[in-house]
This record gives structure tokens, C-alpha cells and sequence, in this order.
């Protein structure tokens, strides 16, 4: 009877050694996938910042905010303040980064009358405004970041 009860007692405890290596193994596994994930995402977003400091006059005063990176559609979006040809700061504009690289800056909505110029500026930026809303800001997994230099 002493023997059955060390025998139970003994696999008892060798299969909750097993268990419980095997929950930690599952869960080292997940925290290695997150961390792999985060990595691409960080990835892709200084990708996206990178295509717009390429196509500033001055790439250095570049200012970040709200940078997001769509991996379902592989366009980016967010806010950039730069310095101009005189070396002011423009103001924050917001950006959008197609899947093939390409960049596009908020154009200026139109004021006052309209005239057939100002209708053309004005479907250029309800364009801008429905290519971010759907590529960058839709659904999809997304990374937002904070504010950096």
C-alpha cells in the first residue's frame, strides 16, 4: 500500500513538473512572438519616418507625433513639423506613406468662394483625408507612437 502511495505521490509530482515546464515554455514562446512583433512594428514605423524625412528641405528638424504604421495595408500616417527653405517651422501637417513608398502632405482646405480651382483643391484633400482614413486608420493592427525628435 506504501508502495502504490510513493509511486502516485512520485509520477504526481513528475507530471507537474512537466505541466508546469511546459506552461512556461508556452508562454516564453508568446512573450519571444510579442517581442518579435514589436520589433517590426518599431521597424516599419522609423520606415515610414525615414521616406518622410527624405522628402523635407531640411530632414534634420524633423518633428514626430502620431506616427502610425497599417500592417494590413503597409501605408503609414502621423504628423511632421520641419523648417522650410528660410529655416522656420511650417507647422504641423499631417502625411500619409503608400505601400509603395510614396509620400503626400495635407494639402490646405479652400476658403471662400468657390471657384473651379478651389473644387479641385478641395476633392484633392477629401482624397488625402479618405486614403488616411482608410489605409492608416482603419481597423488593422497598428502601432501608434509618441512624440520623438
Amino acid at each position: 500500500m506504501k508502495k502504490k502511495l510513493v509511486w502516485v505521490s512520485g509520477l504526481t509530482l513528475v507530471f507537474a513538473c512537466v505541466g508546469v515546464g511546459t506552461s512556461y515554455w508556452n508562454k516564453r514562446q508568446v512573450e519571444i512572438e510579442q517581442a518579435k512583433l514589436e520589433e517590426r512594428k518599431k521597424a516599419s514605423v522609423e520606415k515610414v519616418r525615414n521616406l518622410v524625412r527624405a522628402s523635407l528641405k531640411d530632414p534634420g528638424s524633423a518633428i514626430f507625433q502620431d506616427v502610425v504604421y497599417n500592417e494590413e495595408t503597409q501605408a503609414g500616417c502621423g504628423f511632421v513639423n520641419a523648417k522650410n527653405s528660410f529655416g522656420g517651422y511650417v507647422g504641423r501637417k499631417m502625411f500619409f506613406v503608400s505601400r509603395n513608398g510614396q509620400v503626400e502632405f495635407e494639402q490646405k482646405t479652400p476658403e471662400g468662394t468657390m471657384t473651379v480651382e478651389k473644387l479641385g483643391a478641395l476633392a484633392n484633400a477629401i482624397g488625402f483625408n479618405n486614403k488616411v482614413q482608410a489605409d492608416c486608420l482603419g481597423q488593422a493592427k497598428e502601432l501608434r507612437s509618441s512624440k520623438s525628435p
